[in-house]
Order: structure tokens, then C-alpha cells, then sequence
């Protein structure tokens, strides 16, 4: 039985392929015609109308502090410029998270900052802490009563760390990332949170605990370039 193979010179090439033009001896002018083909499928290329993209720019600034933030920056984005539209393509997005006063008996503090999209689940994090957040306070003398009549003493204790209350130093995350917008369906999110750290009760223990603690957000984005393929009832760039 005989098997019919393909020509050795077809293998492995497409169909476009297979119309370039490859002679087997190379000659100044057999390169310059293969350039010329390169040339001219280079110019067949998609590019976005000309006009069609728009650098959208969004800041977001609340006035006022909280807890615990997750905001949108589509909702955002759609809300600041009365549309139900996402523009696609890659965004330029920068956060900065900045705590309010530290408490009073503040031990520790820290701050958090996720900035999320397609291409960064989870990753683009940003944390910053000063002082203490965990473990424990050391001991130290506290008080000395001496009763030399008796020829008796006691020795009073606490649990100490140093205040961060009054330093100059704070938690301030910020974060810079590439964020690629490719469906409608696409978000932008921000998150972020600060806690303060301190000593439950200095004079039984050392043990720390947490609360949490209001952050100003301040956001902005900058839509750096278009996307391709983009159905015309998002934004039309189909190249005309």
C-alpha cells in the first residue's frame, strides 16, 4: 500500500504562507522581493480609525474617611461621565491609601492596598506598618513600695511598648499598575483598610490586639491605549 505525503517544501506552512514569495536562491534582488511581501502584509494590518480613541482620565477623591474601602472604578468611570460604556484597553491606575490620627495607645500601625483587575488578581498589593502588630509587650518594673519598718517590699509590673502617637512617621501604601480592561463585564477594583495595634491591659499581660482604624482613598486612572475586536455597542474602532 502506498501512502501519498505532502511535498516537503508545503509542510508545516499556511496558506498565506505558501503565496510568499521564497526562492531557494537568495539574490539581492529575491530579498528585496520577499521585503516588499513582508512590506505589504505589514500593510494590511488592523489599526484603530483614525480619531476613534479617547484618553479618558477619572480621579476619585472622597471627602471623607472610612474603615473598609472597595470601590469600582467602572461604576466610577460610567457615573463621571454619564455612560453606560467601559472603553477597553490597557489603564494606567495609581491608589494611595492615608490612615487618619493614630489612636491614642497606638502600638502599631498598618495599611493595606489592592488594586485589582484582569491581568492582576490578587497581586497588585501594597502594604506598609510601623511599630508593633503582633507578638507581645515586654515587662517592666513599674513601681517599687518598700516598707523598711516590716523589712518588706512589692514590686509592681507592666506591660510596655513604645507609643508611634505623636511620631512622624506613617502608613501610607500607594500603588502604580498596568490594568487591561477587555470586556464589558471587566472591573477595576480598590480596596483598602488600615488597623491600629495596642496593649489589651498593661498590668495583666502583654497580649496586642487590633482595630481598625478610618483612611482617606485618593485614585486616579488614565486609559493609555484602545483594544481591538471591540463590539461597536462598547466603542467602535473596527477599521473602516
Amino acid at each position: 500500500m502506498v501512502k501519498l505525503r505532502r511535498p516537503q517544501s508545503t509542510i508545516g506552512r499556511s496558506p498565506y504562507a505558501l503565496r510568499m514569495t521564497y526562492p531557494s536562491k537568495m539574490t539581492e534582488e529575491n530579498q528585496r522581493a520577499i521585503f516588499r511581501e513582508i512590506q505589504r502584509w505589514a500593510d494590511n494590518l488592523p489599526l484603530p480609525n483614525v480619531g476613534a480613541f479617547t484618553p479618558y482620565f477619572i480621579e476619585y477623591r472622597p471627602e471623607d474617611p472610612q474603615e473598609v474601602w472597595d470601590e469600582n472604578l467602572v461604576e466610577i468611570l460610567q457615573s463621571t461621565f454619564t455612560t453606560d460604556l467601559m472603553p477597553l484597553g490597557t489603564w494606567l491606575v495609581y491608589a494611595a491609601l492615608s490612615p487618619t490620627e493614630i489612636p491614642d495607645g497606638a502600638v502599631g500601625l498598618d495599611a493595606s492596598l489592592w488594586v485589582n483587575g484582569l491581568n492582576t488578581p490578587g497581586v497588585a498589593v501594597s502594604y506598609e506598618s510601623i511599630g508593633h502588630m503582633d507578638g507581645e509587650a515586654i515587662r517592666i518594673l513599674d513601681d517599687v513600695e518598700i516598707d523598711f519598718t516590716a523589712e518588706t517590699f512589692e514590686i509592681t509590673y507592666k506591660w510596655y511598648l513604645p507609643s508611634i502617637n505623636g511620631g512622624l512617621m506613617i502608613a501610607k501604601p500607594d500603588s502604580m499598575n498596568l490594568v487591561i480592561i477587555k470586556a464589558a463585564d471587566d472591573e477595576i477594583t480598590v480596596e483598602g483598610s488600615a488597623r491600629y495595634a495596642f496593649i489589651v491591659d498593661d498590668t495583666v499581660d502583654g497580649t496586642l490586639d487590633v482595630a481598625p482604624v478610618e483612611s482617606y482613598l485618593y485614585v486616579w486612572a488614565y486609559r493609555l491605549s484602545d483594544g481591538y475586536n471591540v463590539p461597536t455597542s462598547l466603542e467602535d474602532i473596527t477599521p473602516a
